[in-house]
């Protein structure tokens, strides 16, 4: 869901690099066993020294056990641990719902754009809800334009200001959920659920 703008591959893992925004972006996709050259550590380093970068490994429960006590025995260290949490789309839409009509009954509009390009309104927002600098447009913006289709970018206005987005992508019967913000001085008004049902919604 976060295609980088150059890739190689060692065996089976997929080296990843985009200018050094975003680790997803900028990690070996360490997936299976270790690969089959016995000189993948070196290789690795070698193509992200290329790219002006560190090396970084995207580790999961789907790859080899042995890699990261490999790592670390390698000087390597555990940088940035993240939660990936899934859930059946109909539930998670309901619960969503029920919890904007129960606690939160601010007024909102909710816009969803379905194209393979992003707009310059979604970039502009999210960079500044982000606090991303503006150097960083077209970073996001290959990075958008690369993800996988079907997609969706969606924002939520109050008054007529974005005040909360997210972006949503399908494939086969999973959908991924990206990009999702609440502007900080909005936050707490259940701006982050109709988010989620709208994602979760237009995925169904």
């Amino acid at each position: 869901t976060w295609p980088a703008e150059t890739n190689t591959w060692i065996d089976h893992w997929l080296v990843r690099a985009t200018q050094g925004v975003t680790k997803r972006a900028n990690s070996v996709f360490a997936i299976g066993p270790l690969p089959s050259d016995e000189n993948w550590l070196s290789r690795v380093e070698q193509f992200y020294h290329s790219q002006g970068l560190p090396a970084i490994f995207h580790i999961s429960d789907a790859s080899t056990t042995e890699l990261d006590a490999l790592l670390q025995a390698d000087g390597y260290e555990l940088d940035m641990p993240c939660d990936v949490m899934a859930g059946d789309s109909q539930q998670i839409a309901s619960l969503a719902l029920e919890r904007i009509q129960l606690f939160y009954p601010e007024a909102f509009s909710l816009e969803l754009v379905n194209s393979p390009s992003v707009t310059e309104e979604w970039l502009s927002a999210f960079l500044s809800l982000e606090k991303y600098p503006e150097e960083r447009r077209s970073i996001y913006q290959g990075l958008c334009e690369r993800m996988p289709s079907p997609k969706a970018f969606i924002t939520l206005k109050e008054n007529g200001q974005i005040v909360a987005l997210g972006t949503a992508i399908v494939e086969g019967e999973w959908a991924g959920f990206v990009n999702v913000i609440v502007h900080e001085e909005y936050r707490g008004k259940g701006y982050g659920y109709a988010i989620l049902h709208a994602l979760t919604a237009w995925s169904i």
